[in-house]
């Protein structure tokens, strides 16, 4: 069995991260501000995953939400993948 691969959580600078335009995910403009209201309550509670090249591959909303915050970085794990299905 191969081994389980564990990635350093980093700081990843918004601006240098890209939007995946496939994203299926959706969220309405209710939910968006529930999810802001919940980052404000709590704090940042779960990463945002990027590939190697910085595209979201987990956590599109989020970063939205802390850009609308006028946050610079985002913590987040970035992993080397490149095709993630």
């Amino acid at each position: 069995m191969k081994d389980v691969v564990e990635y350093e959580l980093v700081e990843i600078p918004l601006v240098d991260i890209k939007f995946d335009k496939t994203n299926p995910n959706k969220m309405t403009q209710k939910e968006m501000i529930a999810l802001e209201a919940t980052m404000k309550k709590y704090g940042y509670l779960v990463p945002v995953i990027v590939d190697k090249n910085n595209k979201i591959i987990d956590g599109e909303h989020r970063v939205k939400i802390y850009d609308k915050l006028g946050k610079q970085k985002i913590p987040g794990y970035r992993i080397n993948a490149t095709n993630i299905d």
